[in-house]
């Protein structure tokens, strides 16, 4: 071998040793550290925080949603027209499967105060279904038996038994709507009584319900037998609430509830009230606004309403300009009339 192919071939050796050879560890005590902790020690991962459980988190929006909707019952606004009560409830619809959220409605179902007058409205108002429908109902005649539970929670345990068919549930708002001490329980126990779950006790319920339209009934309860009777469709009611027409307090209520009577004479009665005001340009809006319903009834006759209603201008435009009744019945006559003429013939228009 030639002299330089020898020392070519040796500088080679020695670069390649070089390369393959451990580094040294850094000097210092540092240095000495790093070097067996990475050799001998496994450094434990950095523990993370578990996460919140998901249930917990669902419970916190409950009870969050529970106590923004609190000022709906500071207002006496617990229905949909309270914006923080319809967002609870469209929530609350929204997780009817979730079981997170019916065990935090059950929870406040318990709770004495504001949640509990909440919750219970969220059930009768259909937010919310129980899963077992016996023991609810029984859970919420025990609130009503409740010597503690105030005149509230009372009116509003009624009224969540809404769906409830159970003879034991039926026969207690029977029991309610004709004795109980509070006219607030009454009247519930009265507009509960006009659903179909408890058609059971129809019979024994319109009795009671022409029992306290002809008697000195409070005027809440009074109302709510009005409606209750409309629903069960009890023709024999029909001249009972002929005699409320023009009752101050109820009388609106009788009109709404007479147009849902297809029958001649609740139709002619609510008929004559508007050929009446174009006499004596006096008339309750209630009976205009019944003429939604009136359309469907059998006896409905669209140009003599037409007629009817333009003399009932006339007469309403004589009245005083402050005269806020007779400023809305006239509103509410000249939609009517628009309406009906827009669908009559071109020669029968009045």
């Amino acid at each position: 071998m030639r002299p330089t192919e020898l020392l070519a071939l040796t500088a080679t050796v020695v670069t390649l040793s070089i390369g393959c050879r451990s580094p040294e560890p850094p000097k210092g005590k540092a240095g000495a550290a790093k070097a067996v902790a990475s050799a001998d020690v496994t450094i434990p991962p950095v523990p993370v925080d578990p996460p919140r459980p998901q249930q917990e988190q669902k419970l916190s929006d409950l009870d969050a949603a529970l106590s923004a909707a609190h000022r709906c019952l500071r207002d006496g606004r617990l229905d949909r027209r309270c914006p923080e009560f319809r967002v609870l409830r469209t929530n609350l619809k929204a997780h009817q499967n979730d079981e997170a959220w019916l065990k935090g409605l059950q929870a406040a179902l318990a709770r004495k105060g504001n949640d509990q007058l909440l919750a219970l409205q969220l059930y009768a108002d259909g937010a919310m279904q129980p899963a077992d429908k016996a023991t609810y109902a029984q859970a919420l005649l025990a609130l009503v038996d409740d010597p503690t539970s105030d005149e509230a929670v009372r009116q509003y345990a009624v009224g969540a038994l809404d769906d409830i068919e159970d003879p034991a549930v039926s026969a207690r708002a029977l029991a309610l709507f004709k004795a109980d001490k509070s006219d607030r329980v009454q009247a519930a126990a009265g507009y509960l009584l006009g659903k179909p779950a408890h058609a059971a006790v129809k019979a024994q319920a319109t009795a009671a319900m022409l029992d306290a339209l002809k008697g000195d009934a409070p005027a809440s309860v009074k109302r709510a037998a009005v409606q209750s009777l409309a629903k069960l469709e009890h023709a024999p009611a029909i001249p009972a609430l002929i005699g409320l027409l023009d009752d101050e307090l109820v009388g609106a209520n009788a009109i709404m509830a007479l147009a849902a009577f297809d029958d001649p004479k609740a139709y002619g009665a609510l008929f004559a009230r508007i050929e009446q005001g174009a006499k004596t340009g006096q008339i309750k809006p209630a009976v205009l606004a019944a003429l939604v319903r009136l359309q469907r009834h059998k006896a409905y006759d669209a140009e003599k309403v037409a007629k009817a209603l333009e003399g009932l201008i006339k007469a309403l435009e004589k009245t005083a300009p402050d005269d806020r009744a007779a400023g809305m019945a006239r509103d509410l006559a000249q939609r009517h009339l628009k309406r009906i003429q827009m669908k009559l013939p071109g020669d029968a228009r009045p």
